[in-house]
């Protein structure tokens, strides 16, 4: 980390836009899994985009015996939506 003329470090300017970049970029998080196959996980940016692609996955995933999919808003902690649903 550089320093400033006191000795007070200083982030540098294009560390920060990229920290913020990537802090808006992780917002929203989508995990899936199904036995046999990896877990894998997406991040969005916006969560229309996010809702969307947890859609197509259910469409794609959600019928494989043990599939479970996690949509979740990384900024609150709070699961947005969940495949299956209320078990």
């Amino acid at each position: 980390m550089q320093v400033d003329t006191l000795g007070v470090p200083v982030e540098d300017p294009l560390l920060a836009l990229i920290r913020e970049v990537a802090a808006e970029v992780v917002r929203y998080h989508i995990t899936r899994s199904a036995p046999g196959y990896p877990l894998a996980s997406s991040w969005w940016r916006g969560e229309a985009a996010a809702r969307a692609r947890f859609a197509a996955l259910v469409t794609e995933i959600g019928s494989l015996p043990g599939a479970r999919i996690t949509l979740a808003d990384e900024e609150t902690g709070e699961t947005l939506d969940e495949w299956p649903g209320d078990r």
